[in-house]
């Protein structure tokens, strides 16, 4: 039976992007395991990143879909790989090292759920230079440093500057754009919960 991909969690996402740009970090998402077929939803989730201003790319470990490329954008550089287990970090850094060199494994077909291969974090060298940091896969993240809150979520930055309050919460107040937009359905409702819900570590 082949491997599922497990399911994308946006707000993971969110979160890796807020705490990646608190430290000044570039942010590349990748959908992996192209190979299998992305849902309408995950299609329509990553134009949505990139009319946002990410990188967005889509690889595929089996077909060679995308690989050559994301190591061109890593080559020179260090990057941290996150996401949920049984996305395919472990064999995305063997497909860019043309080798075997990280254990990977099967996505639980019972749950969905990538079983943890990676305990701990492992550093690779890449052939073309730049260096790759493989951190254990992680379904819940939290948020220890909102600095690149706005970044994360600048679509709900920008319409901020619309309220009718400089302080606004976004929650109960007249005027509010950012749930102007919500109601007009302009923004997604769980984007704004997933916004408030980080800001609250302020």
């Amino acid at each position: 039976m082949p491997s599922r991909i497990p399911p994308t969690k946006k707000s993971l996402i969110e979160r890796y992007i807020t705490s990646a740009r608190s430290s000044g970090l570039d942010v590349i998402i990748v959908f992996n395991k192209a190979d299998l077929g992305f849902s309408e939803r995950t299609l329509e989730d990553s134009k949505v990143y990139g009319e946002l201003g990410y990188t967005v790319k889509f690889t595929s470990v089996l077909t060679g879909k995308g690989i050559d490329e994301l190591a061109g954008l890593l080559s020179g550089k260090s990057t941290v790989l996150a996401g949920s287990s049984g996305v395919g970090k472990s064999s995305l850094v063997n497909a860019m090292l043309n080798g075997d060199s990280a254990k990977t494994g099967e996505v639980s077909q019972s749950t969905h759920k990538g079983k943890h291969t990676t305990t701990s974090s492992s550093v690779y060298y890449l052939p073309g230079g730049g260096k790759l940091i493989d951190v254990p896969g992680m379904r819940e993240f939290a948020v220890s440093d909102t600095e690149g809150l706005d970044e994360a979520f600048n679509d709900i930055a920008e319409l901020s500057r619309g309220c009718r309050f400089n302080d606004c919460t976004h929650t109960v107040e007249p005027g509010c754009a950012v749930l102007k937009a919500i109601e007009e359905g302009t923004l997604e409702k769980r984007r704004l919960r997933n916004y408030l819900r980080i800001k609250q570590y302020e």
